[in-house]
Order: C-alpha cells, then structure tokens, then sequence
C-alpha cells in the first residue's frame, strides 16, 4: 500500500479518514516520523477558529466590507530532506534510480492554508491543504514569479507537475 503526502496530513488533521492499515503503517514506520511531527507541530500552533471560507460568507453578508477571495503562501522555513533508505521502496522500483525526495511548504499568514511541493526525481506533486476544511472546492492555484495557473475542482488529487523553477509564492484565488 502507498501512502502520500495527503494520507499523512488526514492522518494528523482529519483521523477519522484514515482507515485502520493505513493508520498502523503511519504510527509504526519510522520513515513516516518526520512528516508526522511537522504536521503536528501545525496543528499546535494553529490559534484561529475561523476558516478562510468563513470569513469569506461573514463578508458578503456585510455590504460595505470588502474580502479578497485571494490568499498568498508564503515559504516555510524548514524543508524536510529525505536520503536514500528513509524511503518506502517497493519491488516495481529501479535500485539504480535516485530515491530521495525534497519536501518545500508554503502556509498562508493565518495558518489555515499550505501548499506542499514533493519533489521526486521524476515528477513533483502539489498538495493544497488546510487545517479547518477537509475538502477545498473550486480554486485556482498561481505560482510565482512564474505566473503558472493551475485550475482545480477539489484538492483530493495534487496538482503534477513535470519540473518546478524556484517559487517565491503561491497565491490560491476562490471561485
């Protein structure tokens, strides 16, 4: 069984999602530790009760207060950096290809929001993720300075990319 970035963030955030094998993969695998404790080490220090979306509805229902539907990301200081044998292999995997990976995130001011990029060899993913809502619908997702645009229905599936240039932001606009 493979497990994403996605399964630990549920894990942490929403348990309840999780099913039980993938629950004991997360608690006894060592090589899952670090993912855990920073996504811990989130939650702790989140300190506001009130989501983005919930802003958002208490603004259009006040006439004269204007909200922006944009958040902005800015980079977290920590990356995890994964060395080969801290990995997950499984039998289909190359011995000869280079199996680390890079783990860079992005959290909006309130820290409700982040963006995780993992970066294999081959491909990286974009995770959108937030701490108060388990399912984020209907956004668009702007790296920058490349102003590369990325449309999604829902963040149940990371955004794939082929290569990413060095990011400075990530804004995330609500439809």
């Amino acid at each position: 069984m493979m497990i994403n970035e996605q399964n630990i963030f549920d894990f942490v955030f929403y348990p309840e999602t999780i099913s039980g094998e993938i629950a004991a993969m997360l608690k006894t695998d060592l090589q899952f530790k670090e993912g855990l404790e920073f996504y811990k080490s989130l939650k702790d220090e989140i300190d506001t009760p009130l989501s983005f979306q919930l802003k958002h509805k208490l603004a259009k229902k006040i006439p004269d207060y204007s909200f922006s539907n944009c958040l902005k990301l800015f980079p977290v200081d920590e990356d995890l950096q994964a060395a080969e044998g801290d990995r997950l292999s499984f039998a289909a995997d190359s011995p000869n290809v280079n199996q680390s990976f890079r783990a860079t995130t992005f959290i909006d001011e309130s820290k409700n929001y982040l963006a995780r990029f993992i970066l294999g060899d081959k491909e990286v993913s974009l995770f959108i993720l937030s701490v108060t809502v388990q399912l984020i619908k209907e956004f668009k997702v702007t790296l920058y300075p490349t102003n590369e645009i990325y449309t999604c229905v829902d963040n149940t599936k990371p955004i794939m990319l082929s290569s990413i240039k060095e990011i400075t932001s990530i804004s995330i606009e609500f439809f």
